[in-house]
């Protein structure tokens, strides 16, 4: 069942990738509930989908996957899963994290994105196939969730300060801080 938080969360998500349009900055928006997107297996064809909340498709064809945490977020294994399942499709720029702001969450998502990152390039995945330096978290309170114009403000001033750090360093995990 999705919360008030979680939809309207999902819809500042939405309003954000439609204003990257105008912004010559996406392609399209999609809800992975409507276009689901698929991990395939080269070798069989076989294929399984995945439905984040939204992805964008940037101008350079790669997806940016959002995944708002709302009930799941005290749950590790659906972050894992989400994290696995993101890190597995092809073209992915980054997947970001949408949680409630508390710190508890933000470390049980850095800690999946880590360690299934450090994992994958352990059992002989390219590191550059491996979208971890582009992904990360974002709080967006509760009480600040009152509308989608307010959490699109929000991601808006967020992803501002993460792109004037040098190479996104204030949002990407410190990957040697945790080796």
């Amino acid at each position: 069942m999705v919360t008030k938080y979680h939809r309207t969360v999902e819809d500042g998500i939405v309003l954000l990738g439609n204003l990257w349009i105008k912004q010559k900055r996406a392609k399209t928006v999609y809800r992975g509930n409507q276009r689901p997107l698929s991990i395939v297996d080269y070798n069989s064809k076989s294929m399984v989908n995945y439905q984040p909340d939204v992805y964008f498709k940037l101008r350079n064809n790669k997806k940016l996957i959002f995944e708002v945490l709302d009930s799941q977020e005290k749950k590790q294994d659906l972050i894992i899963a989400d994290v696995i399942q993101s890190f597995l499709i092809e073209d992915v720029e980054g997947v970001i994290f949408v949680y409630s702001g508390n710190l508890p969450e933000k470390i049980r998502i850095n800690e999946a994105l880590v360690t299934i990152a450090k994992g994958l390039v352990y059992k002989g995945i390219n590191e550059s196939e491996i979208p971890f330096d582009r992904s990360g978290s974002i709080p967006v309170k509760r009480e600040d969730a009152i509308s989608p114009e307010k959490v699109k403000e929000i991601l808006l001033k967020k992803i501002k300060e993460i792109e004037s750090c040098k190479n996104g360093s204030n949002f990407s995990i410190q990957y040697s801080k945790y080796q």
